[in-house]
């Protein structure tokens, strides 16, 4: 790696020297199956390209290189190549392909945290989103751009952030905002030494001046941006400066200086494989010419303008744009219309499924643009991968009927078996069988293959192949896309093929299956009524947990409520009283004899509980060492006996530990009771109740442990602001007789406590 960053180190200075060495590096890491060295290679030498504007030149090699990193699984690798590929097809204005790989860059930004091709992925989208009027959704991108790199202290991306900020306050009319951010990405660039993003900034600086009407201005910084773009061969900029002064020298008056401008910057821009820059230089010269009065020349830049413009318009949204095309009279229908038109042909399904399939695989042919479609699927009986339809050069020696079987292809054949999405390969030495594979298509000279998956109910049944013979073929997203319809569209003909033979076998297996429903439907349901009592019991204890008293509590609180609201039945009513204990100083336990020491201690304490409490009351592990005790149809008038009880049932017999270690512990109680106010039913909740008696378990710790509190209505509460009153103060709320307290300690000091 060291070797890398030192031919990255003189990139800026010496590009083409770095080419040469970038490349030699990668040829060397290669042979000695260091891949992962050798794709960082390539990128390097992609990114100096770029400035070159010589990207498109090694597109080949970026997708070769994306195909390696995705078999070889090498994440950060694989992100970097859809980073790249996604930067020349925007250079090139193909929106829809750089969108496609920018969006699946950031998808493995997740997954490897890659900061730089994270970035320059949002930076990318944010300015396809603004280019195509979306400035919003653009500012979007660029914001998460600038949130990924917060505390990173990276020149270039921080240079090439700030440009990218600058230009989308331009489009938004904040002028002063976009000068600070170019600004600022001016001094980052100097800083780093990033000429390309200096000259950049000039550049953009200069834009907005000539916003203003600052002519001067803006000429000069715009040369000055010519100036550092040819220093360090930044064929984009000096193309896209060029079409600037053009401009600036048009506001002139100065025409014939404009149109050499302008034809200098369409030279770079051709040369870069920009079609937007081109789009813009042919749209102005068409302009320039016919106020010059050279007709000839207006037209010929006014036909290439449009002509760009429909290209990359129909690679934008070419489904969109059928019926506009449609209104022509198009020598051909667009693909995407031939492929609608094979989905909804009625013929295929009168016809046998090899003759369906011989015109499936003759209709992709014409859709694609391949010469060879082949259609292999899996014999039942041999288990061998069989041709059933092909479309190939006559030169090609695998003909229908020929099987694929393990013993000539046995590594083809596995990966067949295995595959389960559309496999990608545009360069067919780079395939994962290409060693059994590339002999076998020589004869055809197959170049690029895309092959799809076959599967009918889950499992693998062929493959759909699609290869291109005589010339590499880099498939686009759309390419992949009608690739796989076309699949689709073979597994529906071979469902339907197969169609009566699945019916009966339905049939069979439905009586079968209806039995044994039935019989599962019965375990679920014990397993179901097993699970129901888990999710409402504490593991450790047995006992109930807080969703089994969320479940039950509101029914019994509701029963109360009523009883007491029924003057005949309020007679005979019983009141529901809840008890928080809570063990004292456990965490002593649990630091000094281990946690195993304290859940011994919690389940002792689970056994005590039960000799106290009835079978019918609710007994909750509240949460740590906490119980809440509901006990149901009781006298209010017996719970401090029965708060007493359990406290000596804790404090008077000690804890046995695993090992045998005795420990006396005590306990701490709150309770009252629920309704609160017998004559106001409804004035407070059970939940209100819990709080209340949770505070009196805490004043009970507080003024000693080893004691119970508890607290009760009397003739002077009132529902509506009790609960405010205690929780201000509750040491009065006592006082003035608002609730009646009880406590097996003085009371003074209990009240202290609260």
């Amino acid at each position: 790696m060291e070797e890398l960053h030192r031919i990255e180190r003189m990139a800026r200075r010496h590009p083409r020297p770095a080419i040469y060495l970038f490349q030699s590096l990668e040829d060397a890491a290669a042979r000695e199956a260091r891949f992962d060295v050798a794709l960082d290679a390539l990128y390097q030498r992609y990114f100096v390209l770029e400035r070159l504007g010589e990207a498109t030149s090694i597109i080949d090699d970026l997708y070769s290189g994306l195909q390696r990193a995705d078999d070889l699984g090498l994440a950060p690798q694989t992100g970097r190549m859809l980073e790249a590929i996604g930067r020349v097809r925007y250079t090139q204005g193909e929106y829809r392909e750089a969108m496609h790989h920018w969006g699946r860059c950031l998808e493995l930004f997740k997954l490897t945290g890659d900061i730089r091709s994270g970035t320059e992925a949002r930076i990318g989208l944010g300015a396809i989103y603004i280019a195509l009027g979306d400035p919003h959704t653009g500012a979007r991108f660029q914001r998460d751009a600038r949130a990924l790199l917060k505390g990173i202290d990276d020149p270039y991306l921080l240079a090439k952030l700030g440009l990218n900020l600058g230009v989308h306050e331009r489009a938004m009319g904040e002028r002063n905002s976009a000068v600070m951010e170019i600004e600022s990405a001016l001094l980052h660039a100097k800083r780093g030494d990033v000429r390309e993003y200096e000259a950049e900034a000039y550049w953009h600086l200069g834009q907005c001046a000539l916003d203003e009407g600052q002519l001067d201005r803006a000429e000069s910084l715009t040369r000055e941006a010519l100036r550092l773009a040819f220093a360090c061969k930044y064929v984009w900029l000096s193309s896209a400066a060029m079409m600037s002064l053009a401009h600036i020298f048009r506001q002139q008056k100065r025409l014939k200086e404009s149109v050499s401008a302008y034809e200098e910057a369409l030279a770079h821009a051709v040369s870069n494989g920009s079609r937007p820059q081109q789009m813009a230089c042919h749209s102005a010269l068409s302009q320039l010419c016919e106020e010059l009065g050279d007709d000839t020349q207006a037209l010929r830049h006014a036909r290439r303008h449009l002509a760009l413009e429909l290209e990359i318009k129909s690679e934008l949204s070419a489904p969109d744009r059928l019926r506009n095309l449609e209104q022509h009279d198009l020598s051909e229908k667009p693909a995407v219309q031939k492929l609608l038109e094979l989905s909804a042909s009625g013929t295929m399904k009168t016809v046998g499924l090899d003759e369906s399939l011989a015109q499936v695989v003759t209709n992709a042919a014409d859709i694609l643009k391949v010469e060879l479609v082949a259609i292999c699927l899996r014999d039942d009986a041999s288990g061998a991968i069989v041709c059933r339809a092909l479309h190939a050069p006559d030169a090609l020696r695998f003909k229908v009927g020929d099987a694929i079987d393990a013993g000539g292809l046995p590594h083809y054949e596995a990966l067949q078996r295995s595959l389960e999405h559309a496999l990608v390969v545009h360069d067919l030495r780079l395939h994962p069988s290409a060693d059994e594979l590339v002999p076998v298509l020589a004869s055809a000279d197959v170049r690029s293959l895309v092959e799809v998956p076959l599967r009918l109910r889950g499992v693998n049944v062929g493959v759909a192949s699609f290869g291109q013979c005589g010339r590499r073929r880099n498939w686009t997203r759309d390419d992949v896309l009608f690739a796989s319809h076309i699949a689709n569209l073979v597994e529906h003909l071979l469902s339907d093929a197969q169609h009566i033979d699945i019916q009966r076998e339905l049939e069979a297996a439905n009586r079968d299956l209806e039995l044994r429903v039935a019989e599962r439907t019965a375990e679920l349901e014990t397993a179901l009524s097993a699970l129901e009592d888990m999710s409402l019991t504490d593991p450790l204890t047995g006992l109930r947990n807080r969703r089994f008293l969320l479940q039950h509590l509101e029914k019994d609180a509701a029963l109360s409520m009523r009883q007491m609201r029924d003057p005949a039945a309020a007679r005979e009513a019983t009141d529901t009283v809840m008890f928080m204990v809570d063990l004292d100083h456990f965490k002593h336990v649990n630091d000094t004899y281990g946690h195993q020491a304290g859940d011994a201690v919690l389940i002792q304490i689970k056994e005590r509980l039960l000799r106290v409490f009835r079978e019918s009351d609710y007994l909750v592990r509240w949460g740590g060492e906490e119980f809440l005790i509901v006990a149901r149809a009781t006298q209010r008038s017996h719970s401090a006996r029965v708060a007493e009880r359990v406290r000596s049932a804790i404090a008077d017999e000690d804890f046995v530990l695993p090992d045998g270690t005795r420990l006396a512990k005590t306990c701490s109680i709150g309770f009252a009771c629920h309704p609160f106010i017998t004559s106001n039913p409804l004035a407070l909740s059970w939940q209100e109740v819990v709080a209340m008696i949770d505070m009196a378990l805490y004043a009970a710790k507080r003024a000693g442990r080893n004691a119970w509190v508890g607290l009760g209505a009397t003739h002077r509460t009132e529902g509506a602001s009790l609960m405010a009153q205690l929780k201000a103060s509750p040491r009065e709320t006592v006082r003035r007789g608002v609730l009646l307290m009880e406590t097996n300690l003085d009371s003074e000091r209990v009240l202290n406590a609260f």
